[in-house]
């Protein structure tokens, strides 16, 4: 599976690398939107996960422009500042799910389920998120 890794955080990054890598998982690393924008065309990976807040940029800004170019992109937000509104925005932004950072022992199944289903948003029950955006 192709994962891109979106955070400004070196930290964060290696964290969700080492929680998300497998033996046959290929992940890129970008630290802002406008280079996820970028990594996206060229690396086309099969999932994103998409911190909200990248230093100064928008991490719900690069998911619609990553969602608006690629409709099929599958994007998980990640984030610190769990809210219904945020969760919401994701969605409409094009997320395919929402995960809070508090929760990230939960990201390799999650990664697993949405890497073995190519069910979009509607197809997601709210069973998954907090997972997934439902």
């Amino acid at each position: 599976m192709k994962i891109m890794i979106v955070d400004d955080h070196i930290g964060m990054r290696k964290m969700l690398r080492s929680l998300v890598s497998t033996t046959d998982s290929e992940i890129r690393e970008c630290e802002d939107g406008p280079k996820a924008v970028a990594l996206y065309e060229v690396f086309q990976p099969d999932l994103v996960l998409m911190d909200v807040l990248l230093g100064n940029s928008d991490g719900l800004a690069a998911t619609r422009q990553i969602t608006f170019a690629h409709p099929e992109a599958r994007i998980m937000i990640l984030t610190e500042h769990e809210s219904a509104r945020l969760e919401k925005a994701a969605a409409e932004a094009g997320a395919c799910a929402f995960l809070s950072k508090d929760r990230l022992l939960e990201l390799p199944g999650l990664v697993a389920e949405l890497g073995t289903s190519r069910m979009g948003l509607e197809a997601q029950g709210p069973d998954v998120a907090r997972g997934s955006i439902g």
